[in-house]
């Protein structure tokens, strides 16, 4: 065979096998994000809205495959509408907050401060009842 011939050969097999890893990369990251809802997010908003039911409030959750949020309202009004979404392999906690003008007010934050690198695997259910409690504690 001629050396260019291996040479389209080559290319066009190492191609495909970009392929294949680029798309086993892609589904494990589908994976490792639907297994972040479902073992750490959602656990951590149902042992919430348990503790936070025992002391008067009233507690949504919406949960989909990538995306949860956990509403808490008192006396029929809403206190805080904590919600994480991933973005790439990062979650993100958004926080919408009612002003007391009735504006709705949302920020977004972050998990951990500073430059390392964190994603789902590494953010723990703990984490986010710690996190969600001090934006509530300091919102209310």
């Amino acid at each position: 065979m001629e050396e260019w011939k291996r040479e389209i050969d080559d290319f066009f097999k190492e191609k495909e096998k970009k392929n294949i890893e680029k798309e086993v990369q892609i589904e494990q990251k589908k994976l490792d994000i639907q297994h972040f809802y479902s073992s750490k997010v959602i656990p951590a908003f149902e042992e919430l809205k348990t503790e936070l039911e025992r002391h008067g409030r009233k507690v949504g959750l919406v949960k989909l495959e990538d995306y949860a949020s956990i509403t808490v309202t008192y006396e029929g009004i809403e206190e805080i509408n904590y919600a994480i979404e991933v973005r790439g392999r990062v979650p993100y906690p958004e926080i919408t907050l009612i002003e007391r003008s009735g504006k709705r007010q949302m920020v977004e934050g972050t998990f951990r401060v500073g430059t390392q690198g964190f994603d789902v695997l590494d953010v723990s259910k703990e984490e986010i009842i710690r996190h969600f409690l001090n934006k509530y504690k300091s919102y209310i």
